[in-house]
């Protein structure tokens, strides 16, 4: 194995540091997020909750309909849905 590596002249500088004054945008939203993958929808959940949204967790459809029926008022703004319905992975849906 073999890895190349472009040169780099002795005087490069490394680039700036990213300013303290640089925010990411904080989220104040319902998400729903259906993964079939618990260890990923943690991961997704709780950097969405970091940020600020409300987060529902479903780890399939069947679970996504009851949680969205069961808040008609507050609504749903966001539906993130990773993981996959088993005959969509067969190729059938």
């Amino acid at each position: 194995m073999a890895v190349y590596l472009p040169r780099v002249p002795a005087e490069s500088r490394p680039a700036p540091a990213i300013e303290d004054s640089v925010r990411v945008p904080s989220g104040s939203e319902t998400v729903l997020l259906v993964d079939d993958e618990p260890l990923v929808g943690e991961m997704a959940g709780t950097f969405l909750g970091e940020q600020g949204d409300r987060v529902l967790m479903a780890g399939d459809g069947v679970e996504a309909t009851r949680l969205a029926l069961e808040r008609p008022r507050d609504g749903i703004d966001l539906l993130d849905r990773r993981g996959y319905a088993p005959d969509e992975r067969q190729g059938s849906g």
